[in-house]
């Protein structure tokens, strides 16, 4: 239900979402519009209805042009102007606030950001596997295939074995590296290596808790009997001291 609602909201002229559903902000968080395909996918495999998918299929698709019409070079641009935060997660490297970090940055000239791309790599894929449930015809993994290999000329850093987060700056994200595993852009030894370094302590921004289980996905893709303990610690020392403390949601 929640997720036909938000599919519900097409005031904007650029047939992208809003922060919330249903609101009257006229604010876009573009890379939440992409975790949307992401949603959609896995609520077909887990709950085993591809009805949502057929009824929302020709909202989604535009909503997919638009990023695709957004592109330069192969890769897709930072969104501009004041009616977009390029957000990414609750760290100041990746909520693009300003130097105050009290206002949101509005980007005014070309810039590509590494998460965007990545997951658009990931909701190009979503798209292509839920066209595959219903039967309809489509293309999108050749597009997909294109960002991965510019995605990773641009972002990769050969010397530390990570991806940076934005161009021009050499600033490493775990939840970045994570992505770069789940989109595919990091294959073979290079996604392996990415992945030891996520499993120890590292100087890369750290995954905050609400987007850490990315970084869960990213290591269970490499090994799931290699990380398998790694993950459980994990979530015991990051969560379980707020059950220990009565609380009666995760922080």
């Amino acid at each position: 239900a929640c997720l036909l609602l938000i599919s519900k909201d097409n005031q904007r002229d650029d047939n992208l979402l809003p922060t919330c559903a249903p609101e009257k902000a006229d604010l876009c968080i573009p890379s939440f519009v992409l975790h949307y395909f992401r949603q959609l996918y896995e609520y077909a495999v887990y709950s085993k209805d591809t009805s949502l998918i057929k009824e929302v299929m020709p909202r989604i698709k535009p909503m997919l042009d638009t990023f695709l019409g957004n592109m330069k070079d192969g890769l897709v641009m930072t969104f501009k102007g004041t009616r977009f935060w390029n957000f990414y997660e609750w760290k100041r490297e990746l909520k693009c606030a300003d130097e105050t970090e009290t206002h949101i940055r509005v980007h005014t000239e070309d810039e590509f950001e590494a998460p965007l791309n990545m997951l658009l790599s990931m909701a190009l894929d979503f798209m292509q596997k839920m066209c595959d449930m219903i039967g309809e015809k489509a293309d999108y993994l050749s597009i997909k295939e294109e960002i991965d290999k510019k995605t990773f000329e641009k972002f990769y850093n050969k010397d530390k074995g990570l991806f940076i987060i934005r161009e021009g700056k050499e600033e490493y994200s775990e939840l970045v590296n994570a992505f770069a595993i789940l989109c595919g852009t990091a294959k073979g030894k290079v996604a392996e290596e990415i992945a030891e370094k996520l499993a120890k302590s590292n100087d890369m921004v750290p995954c905050s808790l609400s987007m850490r289980c990315f970084k869960y996905d990213a290591l269970l893709e490499i090994g799931r009997e290699k990380y398998k303990d790694f993950i459980l610690c994990d979530i015991d020392e990051k969560y379980k001291k707020m059950l220990d403390a009565d609380a009666t949601t995760f922080w």
